[in-house]
């Protein structure tokens, strides 16, 4: 999750910088495939939760994944184009971009708080502590 952030934050980076139609367009691809690897361990999180809740837990966990992209699709077109209007196409991907090594970093913090307290072990086995 954090290292599909960092890698999705690189490539809107790029796509501001893109001049052509072609390069938008293969920039968009690697933007979709970073979209996918970012989104591999927030799927694997939520599948634990609903192991970890039971099985009817199933649709209370994607609802609340759900009801998160939903705000971020109200939020984001709604807060970017009077960005976009002052300071350009580019330096709002690098916005993007911020935000988005921004949520890394936020997200970074209590697994390495975590692993800091209670070792590699306690992470491994039959028992382990959630990570997340």
């Amino acid at each position: 999750m954090i290292g599909g952030s960092v890698l999705q934050a690189i490539v809107t980076a790029c796509l501001g910088a893109t001049t052509s139609i072609a390069g938008l367009v293969v920039n968009l691809v690697f933007v979709g495939l970073t979209g996918a690897i970012a989104s591999v361990p927030i799927m694997s999180t939520m599948g634990e939760h609903v192991g970890r809740m039971g099985g009817d837990a199933n649709a209370k966990v994607y609802s609340l994944f759900t009801i998160a992209y939903s705000i971020s699709v109200i939020i984001v077109p709604t807060v970017l184009p009077p960005i976009m209007s002052a300071v350009g196409f580019a330096a709002t991907m690098g916005v993007v971009s911020a935000v988005l090594v921004f949520g890394a970093l936020v997200l970074a913090i209590r697994p390495t708080m975590m692993l800091v307290k209670h070792g590699r072990a306690a992470y491994q086995g039959e028992n382990a502590l959630p990570f997340l």
